[in-house]
């Protein structure tokens, strides 16, 4: 497991992240803002307890889903999750979901291929969109 994100490695996380969120946002809207109320402070908090939670449970599609869901209000809010209050659980994230490409890697190849090429394929969308928009 890593000790330290690198800060470019970072930064790319971040920002595929909150690229991710701003396609979200729409969706959580559609459902009525749940977390509306929190005060900002509350909000980190929860958005934090979550992201730590997805770093002991990274397959867990309910948490993932909840913390869509609050980086969307924060999103929404114009701020930035507090991503510096996690730096130690999203590099344990990261470990478990390179562990887990790595065992595909050995055990299904043909599998890792297609979920390479899906990840690759939605990287280049995402850049291709941010590109768009800074035109």
């Amino acid at each position: 497991m890593r000790d330290r994100l690198s800060a470019e490695r970072r930064a790319e996380l971040i920002s595929w992240l909150h690229g991710s969120q701003l396609d979200n946002a729409v969706d959580y809207i559609r459902r009525g803002r749940k977390h509306t109320g929190l005060s900002t402070e509350a909000l980190f908090a929860a958005w934090e307890a979550k992201f730590r939670g997805m770093a002991d449970d990274p397959f867990s599609t309910e948490l993932l889903a909840e913390e869509t869901d609050l980086a969307a209000e924060i999103e929404l809010r114009g701020l930035a999750p507090p991503y510096e209050r996690v730096e130690e659980p999203m590099s344990r994230f990261i470990a478990a979901l390179d562990a887990q490409f790595e065992l595909m890697k050995l055990n299904a190849p043909e599998l890792y291929a297609g979920a390479n090429q899906g990840l690759a394929r939605e990287i280049a969308e995402f850049k291709a969109k941010k590109l768009r928009s800074n035109n």
